[in-house]
């Protein structure tokens, strides 16, 4: 019995004297004071909350006021941030490019010249490389070629090529490339516009000017020794009327082609050049 008295007491002493005990700092060693923790100071929830939204990770797709295009057939721009009945103030096209103002939610507040609005963000691609095709000297482009799908996708497919699940053709590749400089060509309903007979359908139309000398910017039509007929489009006519032409299908079927051709050597294939304005 006296032993666990004193048990009890000796614990009652170490419990309650010890956590009187004062140590003095010269009392402390430098390892003491190692092992003692710095008092830790936690954020409230507001300020930690604050914190994150200021690293919140960028969008996807543009920051603001970079360009940005469109990377669907058509989208719509809409007036406020929500699909609802007639909502919608402009219909955006492949490869129209917007200014990105901002983002809320799914919608990236965007300007199209004097017109702002929202646009679904996954409707838009940041790089013109991904809306625009990109032609490799001596590459072939496939029917399944990215480059020819994108290609398609700005002219419409407009000579069911794609359709008919063909490589790129020489009309097809002169015709964006007047796109591109926004030019047009009006032609008349006459179907097939085969390469060769372009300046049969042309002659006499309102914009178009055909001659025998090089122009930049114009197109060169001549027909192959096999009776194919070829489209391209003059890059550059040097002093000596040496000419860089771009094509596809010139000597192989879908490869593109950019070259520098002597007078002499074009002057063999009796061309034409069809200015459009």
């Amino acid at each position: 019995m006296h032993t666990f008295v004193a048990v009890l007491k000796d614990l009652w002493e170490f419990l309650f004297k010890g956590s009187l005990i004062v140590t003095s700092p010269a009392q402390v060693t430098e390892g003491q004071m190692l092992a003692v923790p710095a008092p830790i100071a936690v954020p409230s929830l507001p300020a930690v909350v604050t914190k994150l939204a200021l690293v919140a990770p960028a969008p996807a797709v543009g920051l603001q006021g970079e360009k940005a295009y469109v990377a669907v057939p058509s989208a719509q721009l809409l007036l406020r941030p929500v699909v609802s009945f007639d909502g919608a103030v402009h219909t955006l096209s492949y490869t129209d490019s917007v200014y990105v103002i901002g983002y809320e939610g799914r919608f990236a507040h965007v300007s199209y010249g004097v017109i702002t609005g929202w646009i679904f963000k996954d409707a838009l691609a940041q790089q013109a490389h991904d809306i625009f095709p990109v032609f490799n000297n001596g590459e072939i482009y496939s029917v399944n070629h990215p480059d020819t799908k994108k290609l398609r996708g700005i002219t419409h497919d407009e000579f069911l090529a794609g359709e008919l699940c063909t490589s790129l053709q020489s009309v097809e590749f002169v015709s964006y490339r007047l796109k591109e400089a926004g030019r047009k060509i009006e032609w008349p309903g006459v179907r097939p516009r085969l390469a060769g007979t372009w300046q049969n359908l042309l002659k006499g139309k309102l914009g178009i000017q055909i001659g025998v000398r090089p122009k930049t910017g114009a197109i060169l039509e001549y027909t192959k020794l096999d009776g194919t007929g070829f489209v391209g489009y003059t890059k550059a006519v040097h002093i000596d009327e040496a000419i860089v032409i771009e094509g596809v299908g010139r000597l192989i079927e879908g490869e593109y082609r950019e070259e520098l051709v002597s007078k002499e050597e074009w002057h063999e294939w009796r061309p034409v050049w069809i200015q459009v304005s």
